[in-house]
């Protein structure tokens, strides 16, 4: 008989903990989303730093190259597929 009341208070407390360890792993998984996007935001935000002065740079010399090809002999500009 004893052995029945140990099992019937395990299984209660198990019972009454899970909405704490379900509440705790939505935390825990919300933290991680969280994580995962700002790391993703900075990666993007490195990337976009880097390409958009460059691109500036280009339209630049496009628009010069437009203006007089001639100075640009050797140079080759490919059109983007957008």
């Amino acid at each position: 008989m004893n052995d029945i009341y140990k099992i019937l208070l395990a299984a209660a407390v198990g019972f009454l903990l899970s909405p704490l360890t379900e509440i705790l792993k939505s935390k825990l998984s919300a933290r991680q989303q969280k994580s995962k996007l700002e790391t993703k935001l900075k990666t993007f935000e490195t990337i976009l730093c880097r390409a958009i002065p460059s691109i500036t740079e280009t339209i630049k010399n496009r628009e010069i190259f437009i203006r007089s090809p001639e100075k640009y002999v050797g140079t080759l500009f490919i059109t983007p597929n957008f």
